[in-house]
């Protein structure tokens, strides 16, 4: 499957919906709620081509640059380089801070059917404080939030 789909965007907030649930279901059924969670991942894994490598790595002084250039990224409608800063920045920054700097962008749209605001929220709920990791599952919505200026 190549593309912006509704699977590629649903997939990862539904894996980080069943995180932050986990704590809900019964402990007697926790290893059985895992387990559907890892096949879920699997199935994405299956269904998806793998992510190419970022074609750029950016590091930036301060929070302040990563956020004027996550801003001209999504600006000019680079999908491409809108993925790559959104690693780059919970990388440098931290998840907390990547969430801050990408919803002043994504609020006033209704990208991907608003998929990239469902994916903050989760991500700033559910994920550690730092890593490129729980940031991946954003891609779809980065990229996504970046293509849709490109119509504009």
């Amino acid at each position: 499957m190549q593309g912006l789909t509704s699977f590629t965007l649903h997939a990862p907030l539904e894996l980080m919906a069943r995180y932050g649930l986990m704590r809900l279901v019964d402990p007697s059924d926790r290893e059985l709620a895992r387990l559907q969670m890892v096949a879920s991942a699997a199935v994405y894994g299956h269904q998806v081509d793998s992510m190419p490598a970022t074609a750029r790595v950016y590091s930036f002084p301060d929070a302040n640059t990563a956020a004027g250039e996550l801003a001209s990224t999504f600006t000019n409608g680079d999908a491409e380089g809108m993925e790559a800063l959104v690693l780059s920045v919970a990388l440098h920054f931290g998840t907390k801070s990547l969430v801050n700097l990408l919803t002043p962008l994504a609020l006033p749209t209704l990208t991907g059917a608003s998929h990239s605001h469902i994916g903050l929220w989760l991500l700033l709920r559910h994920a550690e404080p730092t890593g490129v990791e729980n940031a991946s599952l954003l891609w779809a919505a980065a990229r996504a939030l970046a293509a849709d200026r490109r119509g504009k």
